[in-house]
């Protein structure tokens, strides 16, 4: 396994070595964050019952007051290091509960210490890879419900009329709500009509999802919630005393047996 994280470590320092000049001060080898982010993880492998190679998910970098604003400035570059790691580590053969994730805590008291670094493995949960759009729920075996009037006004100005009864939310351009933002993940969440209500998803991204503040795997929205994802604001907006539920007939189904529209994983 030492060999796969060598070129694990190999890969990032080609991808992130510039960018992380950003981040360094006071001459730190600007390598040092991914050398020891692997040292890390290198130190925490879990062989699973099946021999698989769990690694770490969860990466928490503690910083001292004074050098936080300056790390977490540059927290898209490290979100965007958490992506490649996720990548380049699957195709080195390590498996991962969640993706990675890469996050900055102002805690750190020890002067001679310029950051410190402590991992952790996410309970088993069988989230959907960043990778991998959702299976579509089916009700009614083939019929799906759609809430009218009910839309998202996004950053304060632009309403998204939530027409489709799945909608996949995150930054790549196969998405149903694609979001130019490098603090979102390519797909990032996705809102399902559930019960007569929409219900937002975590589908697995990096910097998470934020519900009136509040971070979350999943919600029930009400109207006038406010869903952070990245920088950008989701207001949901549903006239519940105007609108009705309707009916739409999934017509994208072919040869598939259990009545589910799959969706190819996309890179």
């Amino acid at each position: 396994m030492n060999h796969h994280l060598d070129r694990v470590e190999a890969q990032l320092r080609n991808l992130f070595e510039e960018k992380l000049l950003r981040v360094f001060t006071g001459g730190h080898p600007q390598h040092s964050l991914i050398a020891d982010l692997i040292a890390a993880m290198r130190t925490n492998i879990q062989i699973t019952p099946d021999s698989e190679n769990l690694a770490p998910d969860q990466f928490q970098i503690h910083v001292s007051p004074d050098n936080f604003p300056g790390w977490k400035s540059n927290q898209p570059i490290l979100d965007q290091m958490a992506e490649s790691l996720f990548i380049i580590g699957k195709e080195e053969g390590l498996t991962f509960n969640r993706p990675p994730a890469i996050s900055i805590h102002s805690d750190l008291i020890e002067e001679k210490l310029h950051y410190a670094i402590t991992v952790s493995i996410s309970d088993f949960s069988k989230p959907l890879t960043d990778t991998a759009a959702m299976t579509q729920p089916i009700e009614n075996e083939s019929q799906q419900l759609i809430l009218q009037d009910a839309y998202f006004v996004i950053g304060g100005t632009t309403h998204f009329p939530l027409l489709k009864p799945i909608i996949n939310i995150g930054r790549h351009s196969d998405n149903d709500l694609t979001l130019e933002d490098l603090h979102i993940s390519r797909h990032h969440a996705q809102l399902r009509v559930i019960r007569n209500q929409h219900v937002i998803f975590d589908v697995g991204s990096t910097g998470g999802i934020f519900l009136n503040g509040q971070q979350v795997s999943q919600a029930t929205l009400h109207s006038g919630d406010v869903i952070r994802i990245g920088m950008i604001n989701l207001i949901y907006i549903h006239d519940t005393t105007a609108s009705h539920a309707t009916t739409a007939l999934t017509l994208d189904i072919e040869d598939n047996s259990s009545g589910e529209t799959l969706r190819e994983p996309s890179e």
